[in-house]
């Protein structure tokens, strides 16, 4: 297994993780995020991915770390103008300890699931 720091390692950075709590205040993430924990253990959260990403096939995954989704959801939005999956509908995580994994698409200029 490789580790951080090790020439195998390709996970993100330390800086490449955010951490968001629902604590009523919505987060909206820069280019350089890979990693979102959000904790909604006193409310609902709402992430809002770059609207376009610099570089094709950029990943993002929003992950439910603090296992209240179930209650208080997790919306993961591409912001004004993108979309999810073809559409503008919004991604959400309903499920404790789930994730929403998306890949910026330059040729069909949207965010898809994966």
């Amino acid at each position: 297994m490789p580790y951080k720091g090790s020439s195998d390692y390709h996970g993100p950075s330390r800086d490449a993780i955010t951490e968001a709590t629902g604590d009523g205040n919505d987060t909206t993430i820069d280019e350089d995020t890979e990693v979102v924990f959000a904790d909604t253990n006193d409310s609902a959260l709402t992430v809002t991915v770059p609207e376009a990403a610099e570089v094709d096939g950029k990943r993002v995954v929003v992950t439910d770390a603090g296992g209240n989704a179930g209650t208080n959801n997790i919306t993961v939005s591409a912001g004004s103008g993108n979309n999810v999956d073809g559409s503008d509908q919004d991604v959400t995580i309903s499920t404790n300890y789930g994730e929403a994994a998306l890949v910026w698409s330059a040729d069909e200029s949207g965010w898809f699931s994966y």
